[in-house]
């Protein structure tokens, strides 16, 4: 038998062979992890796209510019084609010369028109749908046959489309009336009320003057501001997905940081406080919100809101009858209530047969009635099975068919239970 050891690999001959074996590692690792990113990009892109910083700003529409009294205004003479965050719909919105959606007018009121001023938010203004297609329009052009057709053929009516012009809550509403709208000379004034945001909306509000009255004299946003060379309006508290460079355009990074936020809040908590970024201040959360219109379960912060509104009810109110100028404020059913009340997830007290103590329409109508004040509920022109297309099933606007649905709400409110030919002056 040999007493021969085996060889040993000398250090040099080790470290050789472990040079042949990493740096090629080295290489292909770094280049297959980029081809397996680039190839993750691709798919998210196609198959769950996100909404990154350039996608985000391409779909706020460039119509706003800044106010001396408001959030913002519409800034005039402007045009764009606007696509739907959801990509659900693409459309053209025309701003015309006094900063409103729709064909020209003049400030001062022709002899031979009869003005409706129509105030609200993106509902009103016509988030996903044609000029042409838009409640004002469809209101308009009805009205007008239905007039024509009952003898009054020596006046229009004009509708006015204050949406967006006039903010985007109850409390800029009647501000910009207060200021702007009622320069206008309107014969009637609509107040639309979106029962999903537009209460919650006050609360990213600043009251920042008041009158004798305690009403806002002007009013500013705690979240938006605009930009100014853009014409969007711009969250100031930008997410902190997009603040970073390069990831803040990658759909697959924006699907991971909204995945991470849902799954480790703590995580993100501790990016934020690296990234020295700025939380916006405190909002009502939309759960907070339904809680207390749909279940009248409030919390504090949402009993002040109501406070707020209510008050803004009583001042547009007192406002409108300073002018002697007939108005009514219309409740514009949202999507979710349909949902529950159709699919009889609701309670009991609120059916198809009961749509009266459906909430948040009934805390809403008792204040009404208490007050006196006119009002429309478009509840049971939406409330029926198949109401799914009468709204953009992601973004929650209503589609064309369902702007009609509205349209027959309040063409029917008018001819029948105000009447316009009696208010229509006939000289």
């Amino acid at each position: 038998m040999s007493s021969e050891k085996p060889k040993i690999p000398t250090l040099q001959k080790l470290i050789g062979f472990l040079k042949k074996l990493i740096i090629p590692a080295l290489i292909i690792m770094p280049i297959s992890l980029l081809i397996s990113l680039y190839l993750a990009e691709k798919l998210v892109r196609f198959s769950n796209p996100q909404l990154t910083y350039n996608e985000a700003k391409k779909l706020s529409p460039q119509i706003y510019k800044k106010s001396d009294y408001l959030p913002f205004e519409l800034e005039p003479n402007t045009e764009t084609t606007h696509i739907l965050h959801t990509y659900e719909s693409t459309y053209h919105i025309r701003i015309n010369s006094l900063g409103y959606r729709g064909s020209e007018f003049t400030i001062k009121k022709p002899a031979n028109e009869f003005r409706i001023l129509m105030l609200g938010d993106s509902m009103t203004f016509g988030f996903g749908v044609e000029e042409d297609d838009s409640l004002t329009t469809q209101l308009e052009k009805r009205l007008n046959r239905y007039i024509a057709e009952n003898g009054i053929r020596d006046k229009n009516i004009k509708i006015i489309n204050a949406a967006f012009a006039d903010g985007k809550s109850p409390d800029t509403f009647y501000l910009y009336l207060k200021n702007k709208g009622l320069d206008l000379n309107p014969n009637l004034i609509i107040v639309n009320h979106f029962i999903i945001n537009d209460i919650r909306d006050i609360d990213e509000n600043s009251w920042d003057d008041l009158d004798s009255e305690n009403l806002p004299i002007k009013i500013s946003s705690k979240i938006h501001t605009i930009d100014g060379k853009y014409n969007r309006l711009k969250n100031e508290y930008q997410s902190w997905r997009y603040a970073f460079p390069v990831l803040k355009n990658s759909h697959l990074w924006i699907l991971f940081a909204t995945t991470l936020e849902t799954k480790s809040p703590a995580t993100v908590a501790k990016i934020k406080a690296v990234l020295r970024l700025k939380d916006a201040p405190p909002q009502v959360s939309e759960e907070e919100s339904f809680e207390c219109l749909f279940s009248s379960t409030c919390t504090e912060r949402m009993k002040a809101i109501l406070e707020k509104y209510f008050k803004i009810i009583d001042g547009t109110d007192r406002l409108t009858k300073s002018k002697n100028i007939p108005y009514f404020v219309a409740i514009m059913t949202a999507n979710p209530q349909i949902k529950d009340i159709v699919e009889g997830l609701k309670e009991v007290t609120c059916t198809e047969d009961n749509l009266d103590q459906c909430q948040p329409q009934k805390v809403i109508k008792n204040y009404l009635e208490e007050k006196n004040i006119p009002f429309l509920d478009t509840l049971s022109y939406l409330a029926e099975p198949g109401y799914e297309k009468y709204f953009f099933p992601k973004d929650g606007h209503a589609t064309k068919k369902g702007v009609t649905k509205y349209t027959d709400a309040f063409y029917d409110y008018l001819v029948e239970d105000i009447d316009i030919l009696k208010i229509i002056p006939t000289r």
